[in-house]
C-alpha cells in the first residue's frame, strides 16, 4: 500500500519538528511525513556523568519564544524541563584590550537560552504526538522523483528512502528541506548554494563560573573573533568561542585545566575564575545563503532552516532565523488553505510567496551579522580606536540600544 502525505519534510531537527508542528496546526488536517536519517541529540539515553551539562545551547529571542509558546512547545518545555532555560536580561558588548563598552539592559528579557538536548526532547515527544505526522526515524532518503505517475493522481513527487534495512517509497504534494546546510535537496537547485568561508571555527562547551552570572550575557571581540557568554541554568554558562581555523587544533588539544586557563585569558574575569568545563565540540563557520532564481524555479520544494541560509553565530540569530522561515511559511499556507482546500495540489505561487516574505528578512540578517564580522575583524589601527569610540557612543544612544534588543528579541526592524 503506498503512503500518500501532504508534505514530506526532509529533517527531523529542531526545524524539521518545529516545520511539522506549525503545518500540523493548519485547517485541513495535513498529512506531513519527516524522515530524519539518524536519531537526533535530544533523544539520547544514555547515562553518561555530566551528560546534562555538555550538551550544546541555543539563544531564542522574545520573538521566537513567543512563536514556540503558539505551537505549544515552550509550556511543554517548562513543564517538562523547568531548569532548561534561562532568561537574558543584560548584554555587555566590548573588545578585548579597549576600555570602551556597551550594555544593553531591559526590565522584561529579551530572550532565554536553552539546551538542545531538552528542546529536541520536547519537540520529537510532541510531534509523535500528532496523529497527522509520522516520524521516520532512523530513515534515509536515498532518490527524489518529481514526476510520479504511478502515484496517487494528487502526489506530485516521490522519496525513496531506506529505514529499518528496507527500502521504500512515499509520496507527497509539496517537499520541504530542513536538514540543515548540506541539505540533500540542495542537489535539485540549478544554481549551488552561495558559500562564504569565514577561515573561522566555533568552538562550543559549557563553563561554571566563580561568580553568578544574574542573567548577562557578554558579547567579547577578539583578534580571533568574537567570544559569547550566554546565561544557563544552575548558574552554568554556555560559551561560543570563535578562533581562527589555524588555532583549532591546539585548543582542542588542550586538557580542561589549561583549555580553562586559555579562555580565561581571553574572556577575562567578569565571571570571576572559571571553576569548571564541560566537554568542546567544534563547528567550522560559513555564510550560506541560496541563489533566489533557483529557489524560486521550484515547483513542489522550498527549503527552511539551516537548509535556506547559515550564518556566524555572532549575534545568536541563526535558529531564530530559521523559526522566522517556519511562521511565514505557515502564515502563507493558512491564508491560502482557509479558502482553497485544494492550494496544495499546486505550490508553485507558495512557493513563491514564501521567498517574498522571507527574502529581506534574510538579507538583513545577513548583513547585519556578516557586518559585525568584518567590522570587528579589521584591525588596521585607525579602525581600532574608532570601533571602541563607536562602542562608547552606542552605550549612550538609547535609539541604538533599542535598535540591537529588538535584533536580540527576534524582532527585525524594516
Amino acid at each position: 500500500m503506498k503512503k500518500v502525505f501532504d508534505i514530506i519534510i526532509l529533517g527531523g531537527g529542531i526545524a524539521g519538528c518545529c516545520t511539522a508542528l506549525a503545518l500540523s496546526q493548519l485547517p485541513g488536517k495535513l498529512k506531513i511525513a519527516i524522515v530524519e536519517k539518524a536519531a537526533p541529540d535530544a533523544t539520547r539515553t544514555d547515562s553518561a556523568p555530566q551528560a546534562g551539562f555538555d550538551d550544546r545551547c541555543l539563544a531564542l529571542g522574545k520573538g521566537s519564544v513567543d512563536f514556540l509558546r503558539q505551537l505549544g512547545v515552550w509550556q511543554h518545555l517548562q513543564q517538562d524541563a523547568e531548569s532548561s532555560a534561562a532568561a537574558i536580561q543584560t548584554i555587555t558588548i566590548g573588545e578585548q584590550g579597549m576600555p570602551g563598552t556597551a550594555r544593553i539592559t531591559q526590565p522584561r528579557s529579551m530572550g532565554y537560552v536553552v539546551e538542545l538536548k531538552a528542546l529536541g526532547n520536547t519537540l520529537v515527544t510532541l510531534v509523535q504526538q500528532q496523529t497527522d505526522i509520522e516520524y521516520l526515524c532512523p530513515a534515509q532518503a536515498k532518490k527524489v522523483d518529481f514526476a510520479t505517475p504511478e502515484a496517487h493522481p494528487k502526489a506530485k513527487l516521490s522519496v525513496d528512502i531506506d529505514k529499518d534495512a528496507r527500502q521504500s517509497r512515499i509520496f507527497a504534494k509539496l517537499l520541504i528541506a530542513a536538514d540543515g546546510a548540506r541539505a540533500f535537496a540542495h542537489q535539485f537547485l540549478s544554481r549551488p548554494p552561495q558559500i562564504s568561508d569565514y577561515l573561522q571555527t566555533a568552538i562550543i562547551c559549557n563553563i561554571q563560573t566563580q561568580y553568578p552570572h544574574d542573567n548577562r550575557a557578554y558579547e567579547r571581540f577578539t583578534p580571533s573573533g568574537p567570544i559569547a557568554v550566554l546565561p544557563l541554568s544552575q548558574q552554568r554558562c554556555s560559551v561560543v568561542w570563535t578562533v581562527k581555523n589555524t588555532q583549532v587544533k591546539t585548543i582542542m588539544a588542550l586538557d580542561d585545566q589549561a583549555f580553562q586557563e586559555r579562555f580565561q585569558q581571553q574572556f577575562g574575569y567578569r565571571l570571576g575564575a572559571i571553576t569548571r568545563v564541560g566537554q568542546r565540540s567544534a563547528f567550522p563557520l560559513r555564510l550560506m545563503r541560496l541563489p533566489d532564481q533557483a529557489v524560486r524555479e521550484q515547483t513542489h520544494l522550498l527549503f527552511v532552516g539551516n537548509a535556506a541560509h547559515a550564518i556566524h553565530p555572532v549575534a545568536g540569530q541563526g535558529f531564530n532565523l530559521g523559526l522566522r522561515d517556519i511562521q511565514a511559511l505557515q502564515k502563507v499556507l493558512h491564508s491560502h488553505l482557509s479558502q482553497d482546500k485544494h492550494y496544495l495540489d499546486t505550490p508553485h505561487h507558495l512557493i513563491n510567496e514564501y521567498w517574498d516574505r522571507r527574502e529581506a528578512d534574510i538579507l538583513r540578517t545577513i548583513r547585519f551579522t556578516d557586518t559585525l564580522i568584518k567590522t570587528f575583524s579589521n584591525r588596521f589601527f585607525p579602525v581600532t580606536p574608532a570601533r571602541n569610540l563607536g562602542l562608547v557612543l552606542f552605550d549612550v544612544s538609547p535609539m541604538l540600544k533599542n535598535t540591537l534588543a529588538r535584533y536580540a528579541m527576534g524582532v527585525i526592524p524594516a
